[in-house]
């Protein structure tokens, strides 16, 4: 358990990595990423954002509804796919902490 637990807390690291490399790329501060700058940073040899414009339709990490910025990816939403779980069991995940968990818990 203090394993799991230490790479639970290792891989919410790489997690605000991801999250900051995205929030760099948004450059009008709305929590989305152009997709073309979200595909371009793949090019520059990261890694990570190579998922089809596909699978982030069905994430619900596409936002589709301006035709003057183009399609965006929603940060908070992208941090929330299965892609970004490192540990997938079926009664186990690792994956990247849902910062607005918190937030509303405070709510209710």
């Amino acid at each position: 358990k203090g394993v799991a637990r230490s790479f639970a807390s290792f891989w919410e690291g790489q997690c605000q990595n991801i999250k900051e490399s995205l929030a760099v790329m948004d450059t009008m501060g709305t929590g989305r990423v152009t997709l073309a700058d979200f595909y371009g940073a793949n090019k520059e040899g990261e890694w990570r954002f190579g998922e089809s414009e596909e699978y982030l339709r069905e994430l619900g990490a596409l936002d589709e509804s301006s035709p003057w910025r183009g399609t965006q990816v929603i940060i908070s939403n992208y941090l929330q796919a299965a892609s970004n779980c490192i540990i997938s069991r079926e009664k186990y995940l690792v994956c990247c902490v849902n910062e607005c968990e918190g937030i509303l818990g405070d709510i209710e």
